[in-house]
């Protein structure tokens, strides 16, 4: 039986990769017997995904997977870039050696990944989001992690839509060691630079195929 946290992360993922397509339906008893959860747990979840942009709870049509929204995507990105900068500078500030080595733990194994698994993208992928929320997180300010980690998870659901190849993956894997070091550096303006850098990657690789 799974717990309540792996099955929101598990939706989660298969809802960014698009194993749960865009207006698909999530059906209520389906999921509690795939996931051997109870009803009251899996709606706090829904309620979550909901939170996080993924799905749309509609009266009488249930809860079906959000679509991609570009209007959506350009507003989130003019918020975020700003944000990200404000991360690196708190993070380098105030990030711990415990954070630092989990941290470094993290893009080792990331950089470990074989190209040729094919699973390899999905594994980026959590991987990408288990970054941005150490260095969230890092910055010790609950508000700015609350805010930026919701912004984080919304435009997750675009990085399929753009068909990231493993290498582009491993790009912004490299972005994350220059975070790192400008971490262990304290330097805070590189680090507010290197995250200012990771989302305008993202931007390039959006501009090229949707915006």
């Amino acid at each position: 039986m799974a717990s309540k946290n792996e099955v929101y992360q598990d939706l989660q993922l298969r809802i960014i990769t698009k194993d749960i397509g865009p207006g698909e339906k999530l059906i209520a008893k389906d999921l509690m017997k795939y996931y051997e959860i109870g009803r009251t747990p899996l709606r706090e979840i829904l309620h979550e995904l909901q939170r996080d942009c993924l799905i749309e709870i509609i009266p009488k049509l249930g809860n079906l997977v959000a679509s991609p929204d570009i209007s959506e995507l350009k507003q989130i990105i003019q918020v975020r870039k700003r944000l990200e900068g404000l991360v690196g500078l708190l993070a380098a500030e105030n990030i711990s050696n415990e954070q630092l080595e989990k941290l470094k733990a993290l893009i080792k194994k990331a950089q470990a990944l074989d190209p040729e698994d094919e699973k390899a993208r999905e594994t980026l992928t959590l991987y990408d989001v288990e970054l941005h929320q150490l260095l969230y997180d890092s910055t010790q300010n609950e508000v700015l992690a609350d805010i930026i980690s919701q912004l984080q998870k919304r435009t997750s659901k675009f990085w399929h839509q753009l068909g990231f190849t493993f290498k582009e993956f491993m790009d912004e894997i490299e972005d994350f060691k220059n975070v790192l070091d400008a971490c262990e550096q304290r330097d805070a303006d590189k680090a507010a630079r290197a995250l200012e850098n990771h989302i305008d990657r993202f931007v390039k690789k959006a501009r090229e195929q949707i915006l």
